[in-house]
């Protein structure tokens, strides 16, 4: 790359949080063009066919795995449902405090995509970024089971 250049990242993301940084970043591209002669009609060229193609996109996979994640439900109590969490790597304090956390955020915690969002609010209240991006990729892998 030379001195400079015009840089495009396009991804989706769950959220930014107050310190900047962005959550959850799926279906990450970049694209980069050096700054050259040619570069104005690169950039066209290139980028155009796809930011449309971005643009025009459908939600679908993102919409059916949300829906798949509501309507799975691993455990119908907590105690069920912190056994559960506990056999997929988390400890019994943070299954107990992540299940507290689907309730109030969520209303319940035995389906997967309540567990997984009382997980990420439990992770905003983590004092340490290691700490949250830790709590935050185990998470992520939850929803992984659906697929």
């Amino acid at each position: 790359m030379g001195k400079s250049s015009f840089g495009l990242t396009m991804f989706l993301y769950r959220y930014v949080c107050g310190n900047h940084i962005v959550w959850g970043v799926d279906a990450l591209r970049e694209i980069r063009i050096r700054h050259s002669l040619n570069a104005p009609s690169k950039a066209f060229s290139e980028i155009m066919p796809i930011l449309l193609k971005y643009a025009e996109s459908s939600t679908s996979y993102e919409t059916q795995t949300i829906r798949k994640a509501m309507e799975y439900c691993p455990a119908n109590s907590k105690d069920k449902m912190v056994e559960w969490l506990q056999r997929r790597g988390f400890t019994k304090p943070v299954s107990e405090k992540a299940y507290e956390y689907a309730v109030t955020e969520e209303g319940n915690g035995t389906s997967l995509w309540n567990i997984v969002q009382g997980i990420s609010a439990m992770a905003r209240d983590r004092k340490h970024i290691d700490t949250r991006v830790d709590l935050e990729r185990q998470a992520g892998r939850l929803i992984n089971i659906l697929n």
